[in-house]
């Protein structure tokens, strides 16, 4: 791998806008991903040779969901025109996609999301589980397509792209060990 390794770090339901406007979905937004991506950005920082670009959602999941191909290309939303930009680039080198779930009935503190037919990102994927699972992480996986459209965006520019989907029932503590951890994994897979 080169020196510096570039991280582009998404986070497209960032957006909250104090709950669900429909009855049945409180969940208007991925209420801690923002806070663990930035968690996750600043473990990364402190690596020279790591580089990451945060980008965070400009609009609530429910007016436009960021991390689906019609609001992607309807280019309306800076989150689109960022994302694009620094995947055009040559030297991206890994894309995290941050999400995070309510925890009600799932007990998991992470899991993580793979894009069916994308062999080199579910290796990556399947590394990471390793390495997460071995450090004592409660993880699951499940498999996606292309309706998650940033893992696809990924897969369409050849980079190793991963969906991690936090529990929002965990502390800040935990979510910082957990950065860290991930940011083991990417030192030790350079």
């Amino acid at each position: 791998m080169n020196k510096s390794m570039k991280i582009v770090i998404t986070v497209p339901h960032s957006k909250c806008n104090g709950g669900g406007w429909i009855l049945f979905d409180p969940h208007d937004c991925d209420k801690k991903s923002a806070s663990f991506a930035r968690k996750l950005n600043k473990a990364f920082k402190r690596e020279s040779k790591l580089n990451t670009i945060l980008i965070l959602g400009d609009v609530n999941r429910i007016e436009c969901d960021l991390n689906r191909k019609s609001c992607h290309d309807s280019k309306k939303y800076e989150f689109s025109k960022k994302l694009d930009k620094f995947l055009k680039e040559d030297n991206t080198n890994l894309l995290l996609d941050i999400h995070s779930f309510p925890g009600n009935h799932i007990t998991y503190e992470l899991y993580i999301l793979v894009l069916s037919g994308d062999k080199k990102s579910m290796n990556i994927s399947k590394s990471l589980y390793v390495f997460l699972k071995k450090n004592g992480v409660d993880i699951a996986a499940t498999e996606g397509d292309k309706t998650n459209h940033i893992l696809y965006l990924g897969y369409e520019y050849s980079i190793p792209s991963v969906l991690v989907e936090i529990n929002e029932r965990l502390s800040d503590t935990r979510m910082r060990e957990l950065s860290n951890l991930i940011k083991k994994w990417v030192l030790k897979s350079d």
